[in-house]
């Protein structure tokens, strides 16, 4: 009872955004489609650039949140995650329908909470975008969906293509490990 009667009054402070919570509710449950839809076309490219990551120490000298990586590790990123999702669907794994089925659907419930949740708190009235969500927010879900279409193509044993890919990761994490220490020297000063 309580938690009903100040819920309409809490502030997100990160995002200052304060409206009826009983019409946000409404208005997402009414509009969420195209909420989405419109976000992740006009947002689609920072989720992609902050699920890969971006530098964001707010105490650095500058005092920015987003200094970009480098441009190479997003084009690369992508690759990676190509690979990744060919070796999710040629791994030799085996599931039931079922569990396929539930793996998707949480991970659709998983996206759309991560929205209503930034809608709640952190988008004003009448944007017609959602504010505040991030790329990182989208980790879980493709955990859950490389699980889901895990094996469906499973045509071959771990073999050759399995530690290439395992090399070619391990080198794409050390390259971009040296860059990013040598640009957060550059851009926040000598860490000690």
């Amino acid at each position: 009872m309580w938690f009903a009667s100040v819920l309409p009054h809490i502030i997100d402070k990160r995002c200052g955004v304060q409206a009826p919570l009983g019409s946000r509710l409404g208005r997402f449950a009414m509009d969420w489609p195209e909420l989405i839809g419109r976000s992740l076309l006009d947002y689609g490219g920072y989720y992609y650039m902050s699920f890969v990551g971006h530098y964001g120490w707010g105490g650095g000298p500058k005092g920015d949140l987003h200094f970009p990586l480098a441009p190479w590790m997003y084009w690369t990123g992508l690759a990676m995650l190509g690979f990744a999702i060919w070796q999710a669907l040629t791994a030799s794994v085996r599931l039931t329908a079922t569990v396929r089925i539930w793996l998707t659907v949480s991970a659709a419930a998983s996206v759309l909470l991560t929205f209503l949740a930034m809608y709640v708190t952190c988008t004003g009235q009448n944007q017609m975008t959602v504010a505040g969500v991030q790329g990182r927010y989208f980790v879980p879900p493709l955990f859950a969906l490389a699980g889901a279409v895990g094996g469906l193509l499973a045509t071959r044993a771990p073999g050759v293509q399995q530690r290439f890919y395992v090399m070619l990761l391990s080198a794409w994490v050390i390259a971009c490990t040296v860059a990013m220490l040598r640009d957060a020297s550059r851009l926040y000063g000598h860490l000690a």
